[in-house]
């Protein structure tokens, strides 16, 4: 494999390591090339996903290339950190959202049990 960037038609850049197929091509360990306020960045493109590699069918592709060394070297130091780091943080958030959310989705039911007893009939509760 080999770290490539490649240019899609979409307009995104990815930089990865690249195997090639005759109709597709897969980038391992994917991070999105994104021009940022101070400068260039990288983003983890499957940060909400067990697999690490993209597929590209070759119609979505206009070109790849090699990367600079340095590009290379900061590309290879920011996949260990994302996977040491920012999926596990990532994770972290989302197992929080799904406790917000199934302590929201309890509460409701109980506010919709308290209507539901104060409206059937036979309650005492409304005068």
């Amino acid at each position: 494999m080999n770290t490539s960037i490649v240019i899609l038609s979409s307009g995104d850049e990815v930089i990865g390591d690249m195997v090639v197929f005759d109709d597709y091509i897969e980038v391992h360990d994917p991070m999105y090339i994104i021009d940022g306020e101070v400068g260039m960045k990288l983003r983890d493109a499957l940060i909400l996903s067990d697999s690490n590699k993209l597929i590209f069918k070759m119609k979505d592709v206009i070109t790849f290339y090699k990367p600079t060394d340095i590009l290379v070297e900061y590309y290879k130091k920011a996949v260990s950190y994302s996977s040491k780091h920012t999926k596990a943080a990532t994770q972290k958030q989302i197992k929080y959202a799904i406790e917000d959310l199934d302590e929201m989705m309890h509460e409701e039911n109980d506010a919709f049990r308290n209507i539901m007893n104060l409206l059937s009939p036979g309650s005492t509760k409304i005068h």
